[in-house]
């Protein structure tokens, strides 16, 4: 039996779904971005996979850190770690002093920038 996406990756998860969400909002739009005209069920099973396993070790590492604000924190954890101008660092009043530097550092030193694009296939991978 073969796995679907959806045995994968909880998109149900309001953490999860955010950071899915981030990723088509700064990945498609204007001409020649990776992720123009794609939806949920194009992303790979080895994305999926890859994207649950960061999801619940910066889960375990952020604590209770996100808990109030696990939306905004799927967001910013997308934003911080790729590198884009706004993410965790720029949200003091949304998780307090000293919580926004931490989330910070969890997010740039310790998961690497995701730079996705469609295969042939027409799913989502990562060039990792």
């Amino acid at each position: 039996m073969s796995q679907k996406l959806e045995d994968v990756l909880d998109l149900n998860d309001v953490f999860t779904h955010a950071y899915i969400e981030a990723m088509f909002f700064t990945e498609s739009g204007d001409i020649g971005l990776p992720l123009n005209d794609v939806v949920y069920s194009d992303i790979s099973l080895e994305f999926a996979k890859q994207t649950a396993e960061d999801i619940a070790e910066f889960k375990e590492r952020a604590g209770i850190l996100i808990e109030e604000h696990p939306s905004q924190a799927g967001h910013d954890f997308w934003l911080t770690r790729n590198g884009h101008g706004s993410g965790f660092w720029d949200r003091k009043e949304v998780y307090g002093e000293p919580d926004y530097q931490i989330l910070s550092r969890i997010a740039e030193d310790e998961f690497c920038q995701i730079h996705p694009y469609v295969g042939d296939d027409g799913k989502i991978y990562d060039h990792g």
